[in-house]
């Protein structure tokens, strides 16, 4: 495969889709890029090679802004990368509809894997187009199920199942003291759990050590903490300690710094396929608390799974999907049942996790993958 180039577009940034994109090109899957910068925090200088090429994407496809000479120009220098390489490895990504624009009008386009979020990725577009992916490779068995029903099958997609790998280093954690919950850039519709965990605060009677990072300003959090610490004796009358609580807000820390400390990670998401902070805090030896929901419960630990309540319509990419729903009163049983035991076994679990989801363990999966289909 070291003659193959495999192309990417992609965020040099902080964030989710970022991290994988980035972690694909580190470890030799990906050898070329093209930027399109990040919303909030534009373009990393330190991502990539500094002569990769920067392009301003819009979301909507070229027509909407029929005017504008940029959208043109952005396009050709598109088309001109896609020329340069054998496959274009698309990762779910908000600028991907213009990509398909043009690789629909090219006679000898490159081949296209996807990786796609059936909550996220738009799919309607491929109809309108009639263009789509040579192949799918999907993270979860949540997204081949959905690819699978919608028949993609039937339009000559090759739809293909496997893990994304973690790179995160595993430590041992012993005890659950330090609770640690990663809200990111917000998400839609509580997808990551934070309000979840922002109305379980004043539930917990356990001397916890909680720390929710946050890269956006989140005011409910920040009242959530005041309230919490002014009505501190009202909320826990039965504990002699009350929880200490950190809250990162409008901050963005290292990735690797994420799993450096703490014990247990506390993300009760909503409607993931692929979930990767889940991925991340498994790898790093961290005791998981999250919703007991599909594909979630087919690989984590049950014990540490909050009961679904039920399930909301919550509308994301082309149609609605299906938002599970918490108790607070749940999530904070949960953190006090956990607090102050004896993980480390859960963790030394967590290692045998890591390395079966490894690049040394999944590397040569994706090669194979990749130079099928050229075949």
């Amino acid at each position: 495969m070291s003659n193959i180039k495999v192309g990417t577009i992609a965020y040099a940034a902080h964030s989710g889709l970022g991290i994988l994109a980035k972690d694909f090109y580190d470890n030799q899957i990906i050898n070329k890029v093209i930027l399109c910068p990040h919303s909030t925090q534009g373009v990393n200088s330190e991502f990539y090679p500094k002569e990769s090429t920067i392009i301003d994407l819009g979301f909507n496809p070229p027509g909407s802004r029929p005017g504008l000479l940029s959208d043109k120009v952005h396009m050709d220098i598109l088309e001109d990368f896609f020329k340069e390489i054998d496959v274009l490895f698309l990762f779910e990504t908000i600028f991907w509809r213009n990509a398909w624009h043009r690789l629909s009008t090219m006679k000898n386009r490159p081949k296209i894997i996807l990786m796609p979020m059936y909550e996220s990725t738009p799919f309607k577009f491929n109809e309108e187009l009639n263009i789509y992916p040579d192949m799918l490779l999907c993270p979860s068995k949540l997204d081949y199920n959905f690819y699978k029903h919608h028949k993609w099958h039937e339009k000559g997609v090759d739809i293909r199942l496997i893990n994304v790998p973690v790179s995160i280093p595993w430590k041992q954690r012993t005890k659950a003291i330090h609770f640690v919950h990663n809200g990111g850039n917000g998400s839609y519709a509580d997808r990551n759990g934070t309000a979840l965990l922002t109305k379980a605060i004043p539930y917990i009677k356990s001397p916890i050590k909680l720390t929710i990072n946050s890269q956006i300003s989140d005011h409910q959090i920040t009242s959530t903490i005041q309230q919490y610490q002014a009505q501190l004796k009202e909320f826990h009358k039965t504990t002699t300690t009350p929880m200490e609580i950190n809250f990162n807000n409008n901050k963005t820390i290292d990735y690797e710094d994420l799993w450096s400390s703490g014990d247990v990670f506390v993300f009760p998401e909503r409607f993931n396929a692929l979930s990767l902070p889940l991925q991340e805090a498994r790898a790093a030896g961290m005791y998981v608390i999250a919703g007991n929901r599909f594909p979630i419960n087919k690989w984590l630990p049950l014990e540490g799974l909050i009961p679904v309540t039920g399930y909301n319509n919550v509308y994301a990419a082309d149609g609605v999907v299906a938002s599970a729903q918490y108790q607070p009163q749940d999530l904070a049983n949960k953190i006090d049942k956990v607090y102050n035991t004896d993980i480390t076994q859960y963790s030394k679990d967590g290692l045998k996790y890591a390395e079966k989801n490894s690049w040394k363990c999944l590397r040569p999966k994706y090669k194979e993958h990749i130079q099928s289909v050229l075949e």
